[in-house]
Order: structure tokens, then sequence, then C-alpha cells
């Protein structure tokens, strides 16, 4: 699968909160956690595309490699339920709607490196 936007580029670099502190909020919030396996297999996989002999990784912007791990995570979105768009400029959006009326959290970062990064 490649990708259908030819500036299927870099994500934006922004880790954004915006939770109101109240009690329902908290309480249905202690339900979930991360699954801190998943996670690192997950991250593991990621720094497959790009390896390096050196241990590092290099995911240049707009590169196959950088492509290839844009697919790769835009699939993770998908499979967990997510609605997914890349905007003009290349930012991948996963979004899934809430069964609850709470404040919107919203995170992010990217997944392109300099040349022999690290994972």
């Amino acid at each position: 699968m490649r990708a259908c936007h030819p500036l299927f580029g870099l994500l934006c670099h922004c880790f954004v909160a915006t939770v109101a502190p109240n009690t329902r909020a908290q309480n249905v919030s202690s339900q979930y956690h991360v699954n801190s396996q998943r996670l690192q297999s997950s991250l593991v996989k990621l720094s497959e595309y790009g390896r390096n002999s050196d241990g590092g990784v290099t995911h240049l912007g707009y590169s196959e490699t950088d492509m290839a791990a844009r697919e790769y995570v835009v699939g993770l979105m998908k499979d967990a339920g997510l609605s997914v768009r890349v905007d003009p400029a290349g930012n991948i959006f996963g979004h899934r709607e809430g069964s609850q009326q709470l404040p919107i959290i919203l995170f992010g970062s990217h997944i392109d490196s300099v040349v022999h990064g690290g994972n």
C-alpha cells in the first residue's frame, strides 16, 4: 500500500492535553491503561524501518523508508479503530469518537529522524 497523499510527510511536534480536572473524568480514565508490552513491540517494529549497522535508524522525511514507516503507523492506527486522515502538510491524524461527553485529549509526535538517529 503506497501513501495516497504526495505530502505524506512530517508529523507535527506537539504534546497538548486538555483535560478538565473533575472527578467523573478521573474515574473513567482510571479504567484504562497502557499495554506496555504492546507499546514496546510497536516501537521495536518501527525501529526496523531504516535500521543501520550502528544501531540507529534513519527516517529522513519523505524518503522511501519514512513513507514505509508511516504506512506502518497508519496501519496501527486503523487496527486500533481510529479513523485516519492526512492533512495537506502531511500530518497524520487518528481519531476515535468517545462514548461519553468528556474533554478532548490531543497528543502527537514525529517518526522522521536525522541520519543515524536513535530509536
